[in-house]
């Protein structure tokens, strides 16, 4: 079968005479194909069958030599220790982590005095990638056991073995590993790598020169060349180091200034494009974030890792179009426009493509479960539902606990909403903003007012430059009763100043002014970000609040300006709408409040009707596969 490890051809091909090597690889066969169906408990007896087998028939006999028993001792080792990683493989797909960990410590321990990393790196074959692969399996193991310090151990030795390991340069990054410390266990690692090539290269050398001796065009076989003894990295590894470090330590702006760099330099790479995403999604640029994931797509279809971000974005795109949101609001509570529309189909669709690329990848799910929720209240159950899914599929998705976070938020259900973003922030480390803004939202829903300053003030501790994190100060001093507003104001001016484009703080603040009545500071405040505003996107929001503080100050002529500016810029903004269909009832001396029967309303409700038709035609397809394999 294709699971079929090289370690075992290549040791079978070379004692197809020993009969003990041949029932070890036999074993290790069954083995790969119980694992390959999930029959993990008879793979761990076959692996476990097997590596004795591979054992005894390592065992050199008395007459060999001391060369034969150095070789035999290696060759052994290092067939046994893929044996015993896959064993531990299996071992964790059971839940038996603390077993696994145990198996694989156990190898390490006993293949330590075999291999040094600075010796087999290059030149070991088959062995230097099962290494890496054996630390960096104990670090993941470790990491799902709660032994943080052992696997911060594990993966920087991955990283001796390896130094272009980025997974192992993630995962330290998050956990809060001391950045120089990563960046030499990189350099050990060039290192190594470099002095293997030289020693490659010095052999080669040796031995063609041997061969030219009465042999012609030995000269042209280039293994001469003492260029390639330098062994310079195949990439800027160590800036990709301090990128990564900066990107999960919300230092978004060097981190996004570095990976627009390597761009330059590896254009198209998927990888690169993925952090440059992730970072503009978490610097609020959702329009850049959109189109980068749109790229993503296009150069790779079959890609799944973080897509559930994107399925994030487009579900946004389904409320009111740029509209500031909120962890609970709920799409239900608008009605759809033609944009809102084209984003939900969008999102079904690429829902419907993850789960056909690999429905056992959490990210998968939580698209699923996003595009649950967009069809509005009556299908959160079902997004529940599939977002729970995707925690049992990978239990340390710290996306998917806040997604479920915000699904328990909009049903109102507050301290089952706490303990979802308090294990996202668990995952993260504490360096989540977004897992803060969760936990914030929801003291504040179960009117937890002290919690929810302590966690915003937690938040400034994990990200001191980061205008979300600010802003949740001011919004846990603004909603708190009796509160501090003089606090409150200050922290929206400070989020304000670290990015005068951040229009949560802006409206923030602007309410601020309105529950005071303080109009002339709100119109000078929303008319002065208007004029520097740099994301035409969101100037309709603007203009539409801007216009809504006009309206309660009675001037009823500039706020029919506005209003009329930001339908004119985003038809499907509806705050807008309603706002000017208030204010021309007011400018008739119509009380707004009042409910008529003169069928104004029913015009709209019609326009929406085709919208929903054409929406409900390009879900079917996806309804009908889905609902054929049991996800609907």
């Amino acid at each position: 079968p294709s699971s079929l490890s090289s370690n075992s051809s290549s040791s079978s091909s070379k004692n197809n005479q020993d009969p003990l090597t041949m029932i070890a690889t036999t074993l290790e066969i069954l083995g790969d194909c119980c694992s390959n169906t999930n029959q993990h408990r008879r793979a761990v007896s076959y692996y476990r069958r097997a590596s004795l087998q591979r054992h005894n028939s390592c065992k050199p006999s008395s007459s060999s030599s001391n060369i034969h028993k150095r070789s035999s001792s290696t060759a052994w080792s290092s067939a046994e220790i893929s044996l015993k990683l896959k064993e531990a493989r299996s071992l964790s797909a059971l839940n038996q982590t603390i077993d696994a960990a145990s198996v694989l410590e156990h190898t390490i321990r006993k293949t330590s005095s075999h291999y040094n990393p600075t010796i087999t790196v290059e030149g070991g074959g088959a062995s230097s990638s099962v290494l890496l692969a054996l630390r960096m399996e104990f670090g993941n193991v470790c990491l799902a056991c709660g032994r943080n310090r052992d696997a911060m151990r594990s993966y920087l030795e991955a990283l001796v073995f390896n130094p272009y390991a980025m997974e192992a340069v993630e995962v330290l990054s998050v956990l809060g590993a001391d950045q120089e410390m990563v960046l030499e266990a990189v350099k050990d690692g060039l290192r190594a790598r470099a002095r293997a090539n030289a020693a490659a290269v010095a052999a080669a050398a040796a031995t063609s020169s041997e061969g030219d001796v009465g042999e012609e065009g030995g000269e042209g076989n280039g293994t001469k060349n003492p260029k390639r003894v330098k062994s310079p990295p195949l990439i800027p590894v160590l800036d990709l180091v301090v990128s990564h470090f900066q990107a999960n330590r919300n230092h978004h702006g060097g981190a996004i200034a570095r990976f627009k760099a390597l761009d330059g330099m590896f254009p198209n790479n998927v990888h690169i494009l993925s952090k440059i995403a992730t970072i503009q999604l978490n610097m609020n640029e959702l329009p850049a974030a959109e189109q980068t994931f749109a790229h993503i797509r296009q150069l790779d279809p079959h890609l799944i890792a973080n897509m559930d971000q994107y399925a994030y974005i487009l579900s946004l795109k389904t409320r009111s179009p740029h509209r500031p949101h909120s962890s609970s609001d709920s799409t239900s509570s608008h009605p759809l426009n033609p944009s809102s529309i084209t984003a939900l189909t969008n999102l079904h669709r690429l829902s419907s493509d993850l789960m056909e690329l690999d429905d056992k990848r959490p990210e998968s799910w939580t698209a699923l479960a996003l595009y649950h929720q967009c069809k509005g209240s009556q299908s959160n159950e079902k997004a529940i539902a599939f977002i729970e899914k995707a925690i049992n599929l990978s239990p340390r998705h710290g996306f998917a606990h806040n997604i479920r976070g915000n699904l328990f938020l909009i049903e109102n259900r507050p301290e089952h909403a706490i303990v979802s973003f308090f294990r996202a922030n668990e995952i993260s480390r504490g360096m989540d903003v977004t897992s803060y803004e969760g936990l914030v939202e929801a003291y504040l829903s179960a009117e937890k007012y002290k919690e929810a300053i302590c966690t915003a003030k937690e938040a400034i501790s994990a990200a001191p430059k980061d205008p979300r994190a600010i802003t949740l100060v001011g919004l846990a001093l603004g909603r708190a009763p009796s509160p501090p507003k003089e606090r409150a104001k200050r922290a929206f001016r400070k989020a304000l100043a670290l990015d005068p484009h951040s229009i949560r703080p802006l409206f923030a603040l602007a309410d601020l002014y309105v529950g005071e009545a303080e109009y002339e500071p709100c119109i000078e405040l929303l008319s002065r970000a208007l004029e520097g505003w740099s994301r035409m996107e969101e100037s309709d929001l603007l203009h539409a609040k801007l216009a809504d503080v006009y309206t309660m100050e009675e001037n009823y002529v500039e706020a029919l300006t506005h209003y009329h500016t930001a339908v004119s810029m985003n038809q499907g903004n509806t705050d807008a709408q309603r706002g000017l269909d208030r204010l021309e009832k007011l400018m008739r001396g119509i009380d707004p409040n009042e409910d008529t029967d003169d069928g104004e309303g029913d015009e709209e409700e019609e326009g929406y009707e085709e919208e929903e038709e054409e929406m409900q035609d390009a879900e079917s397809s996806f309804e009908a596969d889905a609902g054929a394999r049991g996800y609907l």
